[in-house]
């Protein structure tokens, strides 16, 4: 068995190598530049965690609605690329789509703004949000990890403190 460091370099070379990406229905092409990537596009595109949500909320919303989509720890924002796929490929609803992102991680809020707001329409818009869920005034630490999965505002091991506003 490999250790963990050298999986995580050999992913890092693999996934550089290979360029791996993927064309969504949606026009969209996703870029799995690290492991954590890896892991999440499989949890939402190849094992749909989310889909049955998301298919029961198009098929409970009328055309000409507005539709607001909420992702509470965006990361890399995979789940609002789902969430457009599915709705380019469902193809019935034709409203407006407004999608809000909240993510702790500066890095990651910057990353969002550059990828989603390249994507907006008339018909589609996207908030980026920095800052954690929680109560209505304040802010709590957030330990950030080079491995955006393993950020966490409730774990110090060997992370980068930052204090974010809720």
């Amino acid at each position: 068995m490999l250790p963990a460091s050298l999986k995580k370099y050999i992913w890092k070379f693999l996934s550089r190598r290979m360029g791996l990406s993927w064309n969504l229905k949606c026009g969209y092409t996703i870029d799995i530049s690290s492991y954590s990537d890896w892991c999440v596009y499989n949890d939402l595109f190849v094992d749909r965690e989310y889909d049955l949500a998301i298919e029961k909320t198009l098929s409970g919303i009328s055309n000409k609605s507005q539709l607001n989509v909420v992702d509470l720890g965006a990361n890399v924002g995979y789940f609002p690329l789902r969430f457009l796929d599915l709705l380019y490929r469902d193809s019935t609803y034709h409203g407006n789509v407004q999608f809000w992102l909240v993510e702790a991680s500066n890095d990651l809020v910057q990353h969002l703004n550059i990828k989603f707001h390249a994507l907006e329409s008339e018909h589609l818009a996207f908030n980026i949000v920095k800052g954690l869920v929680g109560n209505k005034t304040g802010g709590a630490n957030f330990y950030l990890h080079k491995d955006s999965l393993k950020s966490s505002a409730l774990t110090k091991l060997k992370h980068q403190n930052n204090y974010i506003e809720y």
